[in-house]
């Protein structure tokens, strides 16, 4: 079996290509780049897949993770911690206060799955639901629980 050849792309290549993808209803399964979404998502070992965002199914709600695009043109991965109507506040996991205030148009894909180590990881399953509800919960403590966890 052939091993799979790994190219580095650019985000601002590759993000609208993905974003692309789901407008068309196509689920994409990328790595993770960055380590806003730390502890949960670790930068370059685990991969994401997303399933398209279609609005008239729902919505989004508090606690998903979803791929956005900014007002400046840049691609998140974040949680939603807050739906104000037609505007989502989105956060990573690994920030203590920042947030982003996204249209929900801007919605390219919510995350369906996580691979994570090489398992895989329902993003509606028990599991990690548990892991969501612990770590919102713990939010005014993620300053020292993050220190912690980098020294690990």
């Amino acid at each position: 079996m052939k091993e799979r050849e790994c190219v580095q792309v650019p985000g601002s290549v590759f993000y609208p290509q993905v974003g692309g993808l789901l407008r068309q209803g196509c689920s994409v399964r990328i790595k993770v780049r960055g380590n806003s979404m730390n502890p949960f998502l670790v930068d370059g070992r685990d991969e994401v897949v997303l399933r398209p965002f279609q609005e008239a199914s729902g919505g989004v709600q508090a606690g998903e993770v979803v791929l956005a695009r900014l007002s400046n043109g840049r691609y998140v991965l974040h949680r939603v911690v807050r739906v104000h109507g037609m505007q989502l506040d989105l956060m990573g996991d690994g920030n203590v206060a920042a947030t982003e205030r996204v249209p929900v148009p801007e919605v390219c894909g919510v995350a369906e799955s996580v691979v994570r180590k090489g398992r895989l990881f329902a993003c509606s399953g028990w599991l990690w639901q548990s892991y969501t509800f612990v770590w919102r919960m713990f939010r005014p403590f993620r300053r020292g629980l993050l220190a912690i966890w980098r020294r690990l």
